[in-house]
């Protein structure tokens, strides 16, 4: 026996079987009062325990609705402050959300797209919904047509797509810098989420008209781009052709001119050379007279 909690004496007596296994109740109650109605300090858990001890040993049945309700009785009136408090601070939270939500928005709706209206897409849809002629079986477009639509709203695609992962790192830098505002990272998100949803629409346009066609349609429109591409560098080169022969064509004439200047200038300045050098050599060849006083005469 030893000396429990609030002065109570507690000693191990009896075991029982609970849920299918054993649990040891190694004390017995022997000196329980009540826990009063309103206790100083909030019950706690060996309290609570004790408690429900001590109504077992003197009823010999748990009561747990008269022992919960007389342990813990709710004052509702006092509660329903807190709680008016918290609805009214929700709601206020919900109803700035939402209005903040609807107002970005609003605005991102009326920034300027960060491409501009997709041509081939708009070619495709228009072959597509096309109604054949009265009098007339079967589709209006051929599925070759169609084919080739697609293919083109892919190699389109496959450009502005290029073009946002290029823009996409010189974006970032820039508006963690703060060089940008938000509305233009807002302008590019939305692109991109545009360039998502165009690609998910092609993928499932080239399965409806081929069989798995979608995973390889953006190879072959890949391919096409990059000839494209070095198509326009070509011709780029060859129309600078004319050009660049008529700029080395002068250029070659001034050289030539220049050059020409320059032999004369060494002819001229070979033959000035030489005539100063024959006329110094004639000058020496002469003799110089000089006349003397004679010594007779003296």
């Amino acid at each position: 026996m030893w000396q429990g909690h609030r002065g109570m004496v507690i000693c191990p007596e009896q075991r029982t079987r609970r849920s299918n296994r054993l649990v040891s109740l190694d004390f017995r109650i022997t000196n329980c009062p009540a826990l009063p109605s309103a206790t100083p300090f909030p019950p706690t858990p060996a309290t609570i325990a004790l408690y429900l001890a001590a109504q077992y040993a003197k009823t010999g049945r748990h009561d747990t609705t008269s022992t919960a309700a007389s342990m813990f009785s709710v004052d509702w009136k006092g509660l329903a402050l807190p709680f008016a408090y918290l609805m009214v601070l929700s709601g206020a939270l919900m109803t700035f959300s939402t209005i903040y939500r609807k107002r970005k928005a609003a605005e991102s709706q009326n920034l300027a797209p960060w491409f501009g209206p997709n041509l081939q897409r708009n070619v495709y849809l228009s072959l597509l919904h096309m109604e054949p002629e009265e009098g007339k079986e079967g589709p209006a477009v051929p599925d070759s047509v169609l084919k080739a639509a697609l293919l083109r709203r892919a190699v389109e695609d496959i450009q502005r797509l290029i073009q946002i992962k290029t823009a996409k790192q010189a974006c970032s830098s820039l508006l963690q810098r703060g060089s940008v505002g938000d509305d233009l990272w807002q302008r590019f998100q939305r692109a991109e989420r545009e360039m998502e949803e165009e690609l998910r629409d092609v993928v499932t346009e080239a399965n409806a008209l081929a069989p798995n066609w979608g995973p390889t349609i953006f190879q072959s429109a890949h391919e096409i781009a990059s000839n494209t591409k070095l198509r326009e560098s070509l011709a780029e080169v060859e129309a600078q052709t004319e050009s660049e022969k008529q700029w080395w064509e002068k250029r070659r004439g001034q050289i030539q001119t220049a050059f020409i200047q320059e032999l004369d200038h060494e002819a001229t300045a070979a033959a000035a050379d030489k005539t100063t050098k024959g006329s110094s050599a004639v000058s020496e060849d002469d003799a110089v007279l000089v006349d003397t006083p004679s010594k007779g005469k003296n």
